[in-house]
């Protein structure tokens, strides 16, 4: 049974952090701590469970109707549990599913700072009612940081070298479209506007 104390939490969080501006060291540290994979996998699912708040949150923010909170979290749970079986598919059948737990539990702590970071930036915008423009130009910047941000987690799952850089990017794509989809299909549900 996962334990989660408060110098784990706070060392996950902060690992988390550090690779948020590229600091990987953090998390290979974290990462090979000689612990159980599946202690850190399950940890790593209360990372998924902390988000869905910030997740609802910044639906709300985005478009002020509660209507939608729950078409985006069903949205949410749906993309997360597909990614996560369709990447233990491709990883197992790539000889690597060795590498899934580490994988899932990078992608997970990340996806929860991503959210802790970009939580800011959303409400900064909906406090200061910036221009339409500069709240495009500001969604790109944190969404392209969040896709890097991604991708950066997938490669120090599968192991941090040049020979990953293209199945953490697959991966990363795989990650984005099931999203676009599932939040596609969220919005074209009955109830959504």
């Amino acid at each position: 049974m996962a334990v989660l104390t408060r110098r784990s939490l706070r060392g996950v969080l902060t690992a988390s952090l550090a690779l948020a501006i590229d600091r990987p060291r953090a998390w290979q540290a974290l990462l090979d701590d000689g612990g159980d994979a599946g202690r850190r996998a399950r940890l790593s699912f209360l990372a998924f469970a902390c988000a869905l708040p910030l997740i609802a949150l910044s639906a709300w923010i985005d478009d002020h109707r509660w209507a939608s909170i729950g078409h985006v979290l069903l949205a949410d749970l749906v993309a997360w549990l597909a990614f996560a079986v369709f990447s233990e598919v491709v990883l197992r059948r790539a000889g690597r599913g060795g590498a899934w737990v580490r994988v899932i539990a990078v992608w997970n702590w990340c996806s929860l700072v991503q959210m802790l970071l970009v939580m800011p930036a959303l409400l900064l915008a909906l406090v200061t009612g910036c221009p339409g423009w500069l709240r495009l130009w500001a969604g790109l910047v944190v969404w392209g940081w969040a896709i890097w941000l991604d991708w950066r987690a997938i490669r120090l799952g599968l192991g941090d070298g040049p020979a990953m850089t293209w199945p953490a990017l697959w991966l990363t794509l795989a990650d984005l479209g099931i999203g676009v989809v599932c939040q596609a299909t969220a919005e074209a549900l009955p109830g959504w506007g």
